[in-house]
């Protein structure tokens, strides 16, 4: 599809690549190609991240290529983690990555709006999403 790459009603629309697993309690994951060039991988509610990080694009292709699978890698396995929590100052979104050498934790003030809507979906408590089903072998059950 073609989506805005960034909030707001002037972002780019960008080339976006969706996938949704076939188990509801797995979380989704997107990848947004933008000009720049770079992607924006995207990862259940609010996991959000771009590679490559910075504006110069002088990060070494294989470690991008290698920061993209574990991610891509600890999402699929469930290593996803994402509440809303309430602070003293306003609503906090929490998100945590959890996989093979990897443990990417984050923090982020959430409008009321988005905390009620993310509250009614369940995200007051912590929600860790489950992993991708995994396909049969195209040959079981074949003699």
């Amino acid at each position: 599809t073609k989506e805005p790459a960034g909030p707001g009603p002037y972002a780019e629309y960008v080339r976006t690549v969706r996938l949704i697993p076939r188990h509801p309690a797995a979380a989704p994951l997107s990848i947004a190609f933008t000009d720049f060039p770079g992607i924006v991988l995207r990862l259940g509610r609010w996991f959000v991240e771009t590679l490559p990080r910075g504006e110069d694009g002088a990060e070494d292709p294989a470690e991008l290529i290698a920061d993209l699978r574990a991610r891509t890698d600890a999402h699929v396995e469930g290593g996803l983690w994402e509440r809303v929590r309430r602070g003293l100052t306003g609503s906090l979104r929490e998100t945590r990555l959890i996989g093979r050498g990897l443990r990417i934790s984050r923090r982020e003030p959430v409008d009321n709006r988005e905390a009620r809507a993310a509250r009614r979906d369940g995200f007051a408590a912590a929600v860790q999403w489950a992993p991708w089903p995994r396909r049969a072998p195209r040959d079981a059950g074949r003699p």
